[in-house]
């Protein structure tokens, strides 16, 4: 089931089509679901309201992972060997493609009226941005790092944007910060050890990731300085008799999140940053034996995939 979390869980689909990979932007959720029966299309949930609306139209192929910011959603539609992407702003209903044309797109991410992803169209992995405006409904496409090395999996929060960059022989993040005036991004390594980060977060200028230097998977966070252009990290879970790996971390303000998979069981953690002793304790979210995996965060409020009535919700 995808929950939701104000430390009672709350049932939000109950579709017996599989729903999942769920995301959240203060009370709106956004989630996929199969209940057309082909292909998968986005749906999202009012949390004021409590109802559901169909946000794409799957024609029979498979819209990947949703993103929401506020009023705006964004995600990428397979078609056979090649993806598009789209945005729908819930306030006016529209829908826009934001790609002109088909081709390998990647990890589609919106924050205020950014949007931001990775393309293969020119063969390696670039990063692309546009500026959502709403008066004329466009979003134009226009490069953000040009590199012969491979860029992935970029995130903005504001105007500062980090990605995944393997420039310098690992992969490592990286962060600009865009000033539009100037229209440019200058761009600063903000990881150094060896051991690959994976699966980057942003809020603001914190930035947690995981990486499996201890050697298992585990997160940290740093507090981005643009005066020093410095982010001193710190370790934020760590290792148990029974630990198996912590993934997908999220994060909103002092909130983040996680999923952490165990020998016979995964489950979702949570823990609140204390910026001024520098720790962030860790506590269960869920507890049942079920699996739940995918978490997201937005103020406070958080929701997941869970599969605890036999059914991906």
């Amino acid at each position: 089931q995808i929950q939701i979390a104000e430390f009672q869980p709350q049932q939000i689909t109950t579709h017996f089509s599989i729903q999942d990979l769920p995301n959240i932007s203060g009370n709106t959720v956004v989630y996929r679901s199969n209940q057309d029966g082909c292909g998968v299309a986005i749906h999202s949930y009012n949390l004021d309201t409590n109802e559901e609306q169909v946000i794409s139209n799957s024609d029979c192929h498979f819209d990947l992972a949703p993103e929401i910011s506020g009023n705006l959603v964004v995600w990428n539609k397979a078609i056979f060997n090649n993806n598009m992407l789209f945005l729908h702003d819930l306030n006016s209903g529209n829908t826009i493609q934001i790609t002109e044309q088909l081709g390998k797109y990647g990890s589609p991410y919106v924050d205020g009226n950014n949007v931001v992803w990775h393309s293969m169209v020119g063969g390696n992995s670039e990063i692309y941005f546009c500026k959502y405006n709403a008066d004329t409904q466009e979003c134009l496409a226009e490069p953000l790092i040009i590199h012969p090395a491979s860029q992935r999996e970029p995130r903005v929060a504001g105007n500062t944007f980090i990605w995944m960059d393997n420039r310098n022989g690992s992969s490592q993040i990286f962060l600009c910060e865009y000033n539009d005036q100037a229209g440019t991004c200058p761009e600063v390594q903000i990881t150094q050890d060896p051991a690959a980060p994976k699966q980057i977060a942003i809020d603001d200028n914190r930035i947690v990731w995981s990486d499996s230097r201890n050697p298992n998977q585990v997160l940290y966070l740093c507090e981005y300085d643009s005066q020093t252009q410095l982010c001193p990290e710190i370790q934020i879970t760590f290792e148990s008799d029974e630990f198996a790996g912590h993934w997908d971390p999220d994060i909103s303000g002092s909130w983040i999140i996680w999923g952490e998979n165990k020998p016979d069981d995964s489950d979702i953690y949570f823990c609140v940053y204390d910026s001024q002793a520098g720790v962030c304790p860790e506590r269960n979210l869920t507890v049942d034996p079920a699996i739940q995996q995918h978490p997201a965060v937005s103020e406070g409020k958080a929701v997941w995939q869970d599969y605890r009535t036999g059914n991906s919700d």
